[in-house]
């Protein structure tokens, strides 16, 4: 057998569509209401709600949606209000049970105009 093959041959199998591990939910809120979103340990929350579906959690300063962009805590593309604190970036926080994650407007607005409960923006 070459090497190649038995690289191949030892390296297990793995699906990426399966998800490894213990898992939960996490609460995201956005402008429609709030829903339960799966996620596993390990993952970021950002990895969580691409894996539901979601593709935006802000709204930038110009009104565009916005989601994850470079998923290395660079950009901050991904803010959004984790735990009542805003601007918190989801590429870079580690999912965990009963986490709340709130859809974020402009500098760290609730879509309702208001401060998040975790304090000023």
């Amino acid at each position: 057998m070459d090497r190649a093959a038995s690289s191949a041959a030892a390296t297990p199998s793995r699906r990426p569509d399966v998800r490894e591990g213990e898992g939960f939910t996490i609460l995201f809120e956005d402008r429609f209401g709030q829903r339960a979103i799966p996620a596993w340990a390990g993952e970021s929350v950002a990895a969580a709600l691409l894996a539901a579906g979601e593709r935006a959690w802000r709204t930038a300063e110009d009104g565009s949606q916005r989601g994850l962009f470079c998923g290395i805590g660079v950009c901050w593309e991904c803010r959004c209000i984790i735990d009542g604190r805003p601007n918190s970036r989801a590429c870079q926080t580690e999912a965990r049970p009963g986490l709340s994650v709130r859809w974020q407007v402009g500098p760290g607005l609730l879509p309702d105009g208001g401060l998040p409960d975790g304090g000023a923006s």
